[in-house]
């Protein structure tokens, strides 16, 4: 499934593009929904959280700090696009399960 939304990032952002990746890590997120895609995969891998323990956090200042060696924005937008790219094939994938239970459904009338 992958695979297709691998190409559509490939073809939008170039080898040398450290985006490509992120745009690939959208592909690959495990998230159920597009907007958790966005929300949590997108964001761990693009921003750090607070940095010291859960009882001693650091101030919210460091969330900042990009985790991604390119502006934060741009590594949340490639990484959306690749989200974007996994729902498009998700969507695609239930259609063709329609379609071919439908197809059953008319080969037992």
């Amino acid at each position: 499934m992958s695979s297709e939304c691998y190409r559509i990032c490939n073809e939008k952002y170039s080898a040398a593009d450290p985006r490509r990746i992120y745009c690939k890590k959208g592909c690959d997120s495990d998230e159920e929904t597009l907007e958790d895609c966005k929300l949590k995969s997108c964001a761990e891998l693009c921003i750090k959280d607070n940095l010291g323990d859960d009882s001693v956090k650091l101030g919210a200042w460091s969330k900042l700090f990009s985790r991604a060696p390119t502006d934060s924005h741009q590594c949340l937008n490639a990484c959306y696009y690749g989200c974007n790219n996994k729902e498009e094939e998700e969507d695609d994938d239930n259609k063709s399960d329609d379609n071919k239970s439908d197809d059953n459904e008319k080969d037992k009338d």
